[in-house]
């Protein structure tokens, strides 16, 4: 089950000093970019279930379940400019520094072994996607879409972020993943979004 975003007014970014790099974010309307970078496909090691997955301003939570046993396994996405106060991320990828979380829950933690192997997975597929992916700075415009994210759950193996909006957030959401293809050159995916897209809003009240 997908949760609805929550309807909540992000803190204003914070001031940065002069000379100082501005934070960057998550914008909206990357849900099915999101989901292709963190949900295990046949390429993962067998028995690994997505259990839980948060976007948040500036990172993506995730938390996977590894059979048997089973354990769990828990992983921040941030950007690799991120604050060094949160230590050495164990690896980075082009848009991403990757770091461990507590496996919290009533599932124990991963070994080692399973624990190393669903990472290697998860770095591989962020790899093959991120391209599409994009980060904005904080204080970029007044455009809820591009500058203030918003904060989602999805709790579920294999669910998508945003499949459970409306008709308009759909549309919405679309095209922007629309605009993400056409910018690596996938202008197959592009018109096919675009096309999604069509149709939702069609299916809009007059």
């Amino acid at each position: 089950m997908v949760l609805p975003a929550q309807a909540q007014v992000p803190a204003p970014p914070a001031k940065v000093a002069q000379g100082q790099a501005e934070a960057l974010v998550i914008p909206a309307g990357q849900d099915a970019v999101v989901a292709r970078l963190i949900t295990p496909d046949a390429n993962w090691p067998a028995g690994v279930t997505l259990l839980q997955a948060q976007v948040q301003a500036d990172h993506i939570a995730v938390r996977y379940q590894v059979a048997p046993g089973p354990c769990a396994v828990a992983v921040k996405a941030s950007h690799p400019t991120g604050a060094a106060t949160e230590g050495e991320p164990f690896a980075k990828t082009g848009q991403f520094a990757l770091r461990w979380l507590p496996a919290k829950g009533d599932l124990p933690a991963c070994a080692d072994g399973p624990r190393d192997a669903v990472a290697q997975a998860l770095q591989k597929q962020i790899q093959s996607h991120e391209a599409e992916f994009r980060w904005v700075a904080a204080g970029q415009g007044a455009r809820q879409d591009a500058g203030l994210p918003r904060s989602a759950t999805v709790t579920q193996a294999g669910a998508v972020p945003g499949q459970g909006d409306d008709p308009g957030q759909q549309a919405a959401h679309g095209l922007d993943d629309a605009v993400n293809a056409a910018r690596v050159h996938d202008d197959a995916r592009a018109l096919a979004l675009v096309d999604k897209a069509v149709t939702a809003a069609e299916s809009l009240p007059p």
